[in-house]
């Protein structure tokens, strides 16, 4: 029986951090924060994981839940420390107006409708029409805008 404080898999709607890393997973996140993730190391946290849970994590500037194990980028947010994308997102802020709106053909967990909120987009529309990995199987969380 799930406690009070930690919500099931089935609840609708948690609110970010319902889901914050715990056991193994929360000893990973201190070796993706400490910057020890990478090569082998990397390679032996993604076999520890506990897989197939959701976890709140704070990537970069962003909140989002991922399910570790379900999806590629899922498993690089949260085994990583360093910025994905880097000459992507430095293109989408030379081109995103301030207040503009962006739109996510294909957002898969929805990284990219996410940063362009840190960047400046006061209004996203993401579309991923392969509803296993996509935006309407993860919960992502944006900063009231």
């Amino acid at each position: 029986m799930p406690s009070n404080t930690t919500p099931s898999h089935h609840d609708s709607n948690p609110p970010w951090g319902a889901f914050k890393p715990n056991g193994i997973n929360f000893l990973i996140g201190l070796f993706v924060k400490l910057g020890l993730s990478h090569g082998k190391i990397k390679k032996l946290l993604q076999l520890l994981c506990r897989k197939k849970h959701p976890i709140d994590i704070k990537y970069q500037t962003i909140k989002i839940r991922c399910v570790v194990g379900k999806n590629n980028i899922e498993n690089k947010l949260f085994l990583s420390s360093k910025l994905r994308e880097r000459e992507e997102l430095a293109l989408l802020k030379t081109y995103l107006c301030k207040g503009g709106v962006f739109v996510d053909v294909g957002a898969n967990i929805g990284y990219y409708s996410l940063m362009a909120t840190t960047l400046g987009a006061s209004k996203v529309l993401a579309f991923e029409p392969n509803e296993t990995v996509g935006i309407g199987s993860s919960s992502i969380f944006v900063r009231t805008i």
